[in-house]
């Protein structure tokens, strides 16, 4: 096998190997496309990626459609993982619009008006089901009713119905939060080289404040997206071997 044909068939062997193992070291993302509990078409996406000791959560309600009712809001996100790794809530953070009584605002964790963009506090995890929210669900403790919940990307403001306008179901966040969480496992301090490492899968997102599961696609590892270019690679090098030198 000349040197050419050799690197063509290592890389094919490193993109199967690390599509097996999971050791694709980006992010990791599911989504989900649906209908909510009213009807009305919902979408979104959770991308887990690491940082040190750190996984840091991307959550985005990606879907174009606006949002009327309290069922159309995007509230939880949940996931199963390795039993011996355990996760708990450092920050919650947004780069997004909030909105209170139909106006926005800037969003923080203030009692009366919001600035910045720590949202810290108005979110929780749950280890037993795993996952993060904004409305308590049985599993979320004293989170604030849909308060803080996901509009979608493509919400009009003007068109909320009388529930969402209360106060005390508002301020909502424009599509996107970022959670940065600790990770440990089996109770000490763990830095995981890629997100397939902690054995994330079975990732499912919630709307509204009562349980109404969207399960997200199993994403296919990151490393599989070689495998073209290796296969590629190798019919090159196989015509190359074929053809007169020039």
């Amino acid at each position: 096998m000349n040197k050419r044909n050799a690197l063509a068939s290592g890389l094919l062997a490193a993109c199967l190997l690390g599509g097996a193992t999971g050791a694709y070291a980006g992010p990791l993302t599911f989504s989900a496309t649906s209908t909510s509990a009213s009807g009305s078409p919902v979408a979104a996406r959770a991308s887990f990626a690491i940082q040190g000791s750190h996984l840091i959560l991307s959550l985005d309600n990606t879907s174009t459609h606006d949002v009327r009712v309290p069922s159309d809001i995007l509230q939880a996100v949940y996931w199963n993982m390795a039993q011996d790794i355990s996760l708990s809530l450092v920050s919650a953070t947004t780069s997004s619009e909030c909105h209170f009584d139909s106006s926005p605002v800037i969003c923080t964790a203030g009692d009366t008006y919001y600035s910045g963009s720590d949202l810290t506090g108005k979110y929780a995890y749950s280890s037993n089901p795993t996952g993060i929210g904004s409305a308590g669900l049985g599993a979320f403790g004293g989170t604030q009713g849909m308060a803080w919940g996901l509009l979608s990307a493509g919400d009009n403001l003007k068109t909320y119905n009388g529930g969402m306008t209360k106060p005390q179901h508002n301020p909502f966040v424009k599509s996107q939060t970022q959670f940065t969480l600790d990770i440990s496992k089996n109770n000490a301090s763990y830095s995981p080289s890629a997100p397939g490492d902690l054995g994330i899968k079975d990732v499912q997102f919630n709307y509204g404040t009562s349980k109404y599961l969207v399960p997200a696609t199993v994403p296919a590892p990151g490393t599989l997206a070689l495998i073209p270019l290796a296969v590629g690679l190798m019919a090159w090098v196989r015509r190359r071997q074929r053809s007169p030198e020039g």
